[in-house]
């Protein structure tokens, strides 16, 4: 049976909360404030925070700032003070919405990041990925297989956009954010690159710390990349009619030969 409290029942302590006035009104400051969040990633960065869709999403959150719920929905069990709880009139919050059945939550988070690399850790590093759902479901699974963090270099996607955020389904805090635009950062890791024209990933022997690096959709490794990566490994095919690989597969695949299936390895 899951004990985890499921924060869409509506607690008694809160029901109250439904008398505080409601919000009504798209112009309101703290509604325009929400909708910048969502839309704008410069604007996510200047004030360090983002917003998350859904309870589920929250569980293991370690700073909600603010919860908005919509008025059609129950409120949320989740620690956050009765004045950063916000009643939102269902319209309204239907706009704000990224899903189409939404939950009826919106919360806003405390954007954290890192700007450097530990030199004791195996990281996934993705090269100008551009997909949010392949580098959601990225950061899920490297949280998943115990990576010390997910590297976005220049041109990826914003981890932080709602899109990416909730296809981690919450992975997003469990696992390091690295935010990399100078790549001799690199200097002195070793930084395995899954693509093609390597041996078999099963059959090569890697060490911890390493640096999975994953290529772009469309142009796998980048020329920027390239003169940092010190080793190149392949997932074999079993047929030549398949040529490709989405890059989350991809992803999940080297992760889970490279850390999870090699009794040498080491966190």
């Amino acid at each position: 049976m899951n004990s985890t409290p499921d924060c869409r029942q509506q607690c008694p302590e809160t029901r109250s909360l439904f008398k505080k006035p409601m919000i009504t009104s798209a112009t309101n400051p703290k509604i325009k404030h929400l909708h910048k969040l969502i839309s704008d990633r410069k604007y996510r960065y200047q004030h360090k925070q983002f917003v998350v869709e859904g309870c589920r999403q929250l569980e293991g959150a370690p700073a909600v700032l603010d919860v908005y719920v919509s008025s059609s929905a129950s409120v949320p069990l989740l620690d956050v003070l009765p004045g950063n709880l916000h009643i939102v009139e269902e319209k309204i919050f239907n706009r704000l919405a990224d899903t189409e059945n939404t939950q009826g939550v919106l919360a806003v988070c405390a954007l954290e990041y890192e700007r450097t690399i530990s030199a004791h850790k195996n990281y996934v590093l993705l090269d100008a990925l551009q997909d949010p759902g392949n580098a959601g479901t990225i950061i899920r699974t490297a949280a998943a297989f115990g990576y010390g963090g997910v590297i976005f270099t220049h041109g990826c996607v914003d981890p932080f956009s709602p899109k990416v955020v909730r296809s981690t389904m919450g992975a997003i805090f469990q696992c390091q954010i690295v935010l990399l635009n100078d790549l001799s950062h690199l200097q002195g890791r070793h930084v395995v690159a899954a693509d093609l024209g390597g041996p078999d990933i099963a059959a090569v022997k890697i060490k911890s710390p390493y640096i999975l690096a994953i290529g772009n959709e469309a142009r796998g490794i980048s020329d920027d990349l390239s003169p940092w990566i010190n080793q190149i490994v392949t997932i074999p095919f079993q047929t030549s009619s398949v040529n490709s690989l989405n890059a989350a597969v991809a992803a999940g695949i080297a992760m889970y030969a490279l850390n999870c299936f090699r009794p040498e390895r080491s966190h």
